[in-house]
């Protein structure tokens, strides 16, 4: 995980905001760093896009 979160921070200037997944297992934490870094696109506009698309399909 560590690998994952310090790779963020270098791509992004910024560290993972972990504060914003509390509940989140230390996986999935990971995972959505690393989905943030395949997608390169930051934690926040992953979400906005996530949340975007969720409402064009209903």
């Amino acid at each position: 995980m560590y690998k994952v979160l310090t790779e963020y921070a270098k791509a992004f200037g910024e560290d993972f905001p972990i504060s914003k997944m509390p509940g989140y297992s230390a996986y999935e934490i990971r995972r959505k760093a690393q989905e943030c870094l395949d997608a390169n696109k930051k934690y926040s506009e992953l979400t906005v896009t996530a949340a975007t698309a969720a409402s064009t399909t209903k």
